[in-house]
């Protein structure tokens, strides 16, 4: 959208602890701004969840 973009992705981590498998369901969203020295992160957050 001109000067701005929007990023979004998930992703499935596996992982153990205390020696049991564990698969977490992550979640990432960016927000992008384009100025004179290019593309700049302006929000980025970052979540996540143990998969059931």
């Amino acid at each position: 959208m001109g000067e701005l973009a929007w990023v979004g992705s998930e992703s499935e981590l596996h992982a153990s602890k205390d020696g049991k498998p564990l698969t977490l369901l992550s979640t990432e969203t960016m927000v992008l701004k384009r100025g004179t020295q290019g593309w700049r992160i302006v929000h980025i957050h970052w979540s996540s969840r143990p998969k059931r």
